[in-house]
């Protein structure tokens, strides 16, 4: 061990004794013994574990040791803030999981002059479940890679006064940051420009609806003696699908197969529920209900027995209500024991709908106490009589007076809108879609709302 790293512990750990420089030197003998004919296997000889210590009679040293763990156990901790953590800060049982949670370590001190065992030293290591700070869920395509980029706090540099002056200098000189993970196939890159700290992490993905687990610790010292930051990470795998929708409009229905051999191996039935992430937006049904789905209601999950061995189309219509691009999820769920079997997400293009009237309205700020209530008339063009179902969508900003009209025959009718006056807005888009009975849309007029 580099002797900066031995008085680092110490200092952190409140110990107390004297360090030796150039205590041990690589065990070159060992080695490379039985490996001269093999370059490959000389390469992975050289490991740290296999030292030499030279002893003069009757002297005593102190052999410093480390222990290093890098596994992610599911027993894990959330932790709020930073301020406060401690070296010992570590309160879960290892009753909780005898087996996961503990490591036995052998060290042999050996004669190299008589080739004797002279001692033995078994360490058994009992692992603590980490404390997280902070964790991140994301939902992502399968079989591609994930790049994301943290920019860290300004003062994580100095942000433990509990350090001691050396290693605060060492800290605050080198400007730096160290980061561990515990799933090595995880890619990390720190860039620390002055005060700014940006990481890179990149993340390869497998196939839907697997989900990759990895804790990652943050160290703003050169001998990660204890992180600033551990945090959780969760990686979803969802299968893509992509589409195009018209805001305020249903798409056309979009075909989901389920395969039931992905996740049922066994003859039977399974009773399945498939939810969405936006169940305003996204309508499920089947092959059955795919000319009624805006009869559904948003709030009712779809619920269907399944058998193995088979394949299901699963219909999907959308509504989006902002325009640009969109991700929606839709997980197939196990209704008796709440896994996930199945999972896609919707990249969705949304497109601004046509135009047929455009409305500039100048409305107060929230902390004007005013009406804000405002009247634009419709005529009904055809020559029979209609039933008028209004919509919006931005529900947050504009209400209706009422929402279902009735209206006669090439007759006019004032739609009443009550809009909500917002503190920190400057202009809004705001479409009003009239639709039929039927839920097709005869009409969209958008509202230009200025708040001055």
């Amino acid at each position: 061990m580099d002797p900066r790293e031995v008085r680092a512990l110490k200092l952190a750990f409140n110990i107390d004794t004297p360090t030796e420089d150039d205590l041990f030197a690589l065990d070159m003998k060992n080695n490379y013994h039985d490996h001269n004919n093999n370059d490959n296997i000389e390469r992975k000889s050289l490991k740290r574990n296999n030292v030499i210590l030279f002893l003069k009679p009757n002297e005593t040293v102190l052999i410093p040791m480390k222990y290093e763990e890098a596994t992610m156990f599911q027993c894990t901790k959330q932790y709020d803030g930073v301020g406060d953590r401690n070296l010992f800060e570590f309160t879960s049982s290892i009753e909780d999981n005898p087996v996961q949670m503990k490591r036995v370590i052998q060290v042999i001190f050996k004669s190299t002059t008589y080739g004797k065992i002279i001692s033995q030293l078994i360490l058994h290591i009992h692992i603590q479940p980490p404390i997280i700070d902070h964790s991140f869920r994301f939902f992502h395509p399968e079989l591609s890679f994930m790049k994301k980029i943290l920019r860290l706090p300004r003062n994580i540099i100095d942000w433990r006064n509990s350090f001691t002056t050396n290693n605060r200098t060492i800290q605050q000189v080198n400007q730096q940051i160290w980061v561990r993970v515990s799933d090595s196939d995880v890619l990390t890159v720190s860039n620390v420009q002055g005060d700014i700290v940006d990481l890179l992490i990149k993340v390869g993905l497998g196939k839907s609806p697997q989900v990759r687990e990895f804790l990652m610790s943050v160290y703003v010292e050169p001998f990660q003696i204890r992180p600033a930051y551990i945090w959780y990470w969760a990686i979803h795998s969802l299968q893509r699908v992509d589409a195009i929708a018209t805001v305020g409009q249903l798409s056309p229905p979009i075909g989901l197969l389920l395969r039931t051999d992905d996740f049922m191996s066994n003859t039977g039935s399974k009773r399945i529920t498939i939810y969405t992430s936006h169940p305003n937006e996204v309508f499920i049904g089947t092959e059955f209900t795919s000319n009624d789905f805006q009869k559904n209601l948003p709030t009712e999950d779809l619920t269907l027995c399944v058998t193995s061995r088979s394949v299901y189309e699963l219909k999907v219509r959308l509504c989006p209500k902002y325009v640009g691009k969109k991700s929606y999820q839709v997980n197939v769920v196990d209704t008796d024991n709440q896994r996930v079997l199945r999972a896609w997400i919707l990249c969705v293009d949304a497109r601004q709908p046509e135009i047929t009237k455009s409305f500039n309205i100048k409305l107060p700020r929230k902390e004007i106490i005013t009406a804000c209530n405002k009247r634009i008339a419709y005529t009904n063009p055809y020559q029979c009589k209609k039933t008028l179902i209004l919509e919006t969508n931005r529900s947050d900003l504009v209400q209706f007076k009422e929402s279902i009209m009735e209206i006669p025959a090439a007759g006019t009718v004032q739609i009443g809108l009550h809009f909500v006056p917002q503190a920190t807005v400057d202009s809004e888009q705001i479409y009003i879609f009239i639709k039929d009975e039927q839920g097709k849309n005869l009409e969209t007029f958008l509202i230009i709302a200025q708040y001055c």
